[in-house]
């Protein structure tokens, strides 16, 4: 009797055990991704600011610079005056654009779907930014390269020329 007592014990502790340890694989994996989410949304926002920092130097001064792109998600140029990340999330942030920075030009994020935008947008009102692409307008590259490419005057204001090269 004694037997059977110690063994169903040992059945009931191993299938409560077991129960415990499966809550707290599911429930840790749900917590282990939003933060590796997190982490990636961190890493775009750091990114588009150095793109920004180099992208307000170049007007300044012209040259050229290369960024490493270490972002899950393509990067794309919307249109002449907006660049954009787009990556997979799978938590839940505002589906309308919330305003990061407003310091000539902005970036801003939202939601759609299951994608998170990034986008810088260059709206001057003393000059004018045009992005222009060195090949195509949508990657996912290794390096990221802005280049002063043109500067002239377009019914009176000044139009800066900026080539971006995905590679």
């Amino acid at each position: 009797m004694k037997g059977q007592a110690d063994l169903l014990i040992f059945i009931l502790l191993f299938i409560i055990s077991l129960f415990l340890f499966t809550s707290a694989s599911i429930w840790s994996t749900s917590i282990f991704q939003q933060n590796v989410d997190l982490t990636n949304i961190q890493a775009a926002e750091e990114f588009m600011r150095e793109l920004d920092i180099g992208i307000k130097n170049l007007v300044k001064y012209g040259g050229s610079q290369q960024f490493k792109y270490n972002i899950d998600g393509t990067i794309e140029i919307v249109d002449a005056q907006a660049i954009e990340i787009k990556m997979p999330i799978s938590i839940q942030l505002q589906k309308n654009w919330i305003n990061l920075t407003s310091d000539g030009s902005y970036m801003r994020e939202r939601q759609e779907g299951t994608m998170l935008k990034i986008q810088a947008v260059y709206n001057q009102t003393d000059y004018k930014i045009e992005f222009i692409p060195g090949a195509s307008s949508l990657a996912n590259p290794e390096y990221v390269t802005i280049e002063r490419n043109k500067t002239f005057v377009d019914n009176g204001l000044t139009v800066i020329r900026i080539k971006i090269t995905f590679a």
